[in-house]
């Protein structure tokens, strides 16, 4: 299975307010349950994984009784990524698409 950039989940962020609890269930009710993710500092994260690093890098701003998407956060990488996992699965690279690196 191919992973999804963390942006994708920020994205989908814009202008809703989430709890973790429907945060985690709008990300697996749109990609489901056992996608994986990455990010440009990460790779191979959960559902709650990327959550949590998320939270743990400022990419969530509080909002009511809860927090969005804090945008001025947001790297400035293209939104479609891919990634290249080396065999060891220690090191990967982020480039903007069209690379296509199959």
């Amino acid at each position: 299975m191919e992973q999804i950039h963390g942006h994708e989940v920020l994205h989908m962020m814009e202008g809703n307010v989430y709890s973790e609890a429907s945060l985690r269930k709008a990300i697996i009710d749109k990609f489901g349950a056992n996608q994986l993710f990455y990010t440009c500092s990460a790779s191979n994260l959960t559902v709650d994984g990327l959550i949590e690093f998320l939270k743990e890098h400022g990419k969530f701003k509080p909002m009511n009784d809860g927090f969005t998407v804090d945008e001025t956060s947001v790297c400035s990488n293209e939104k479609k990524m891919a990634v290249i996992t080396c065999n060891d699965n220690s090191h990967f690279l982020c480039f903007p698409k069209p690379y296509n690196l199959r």
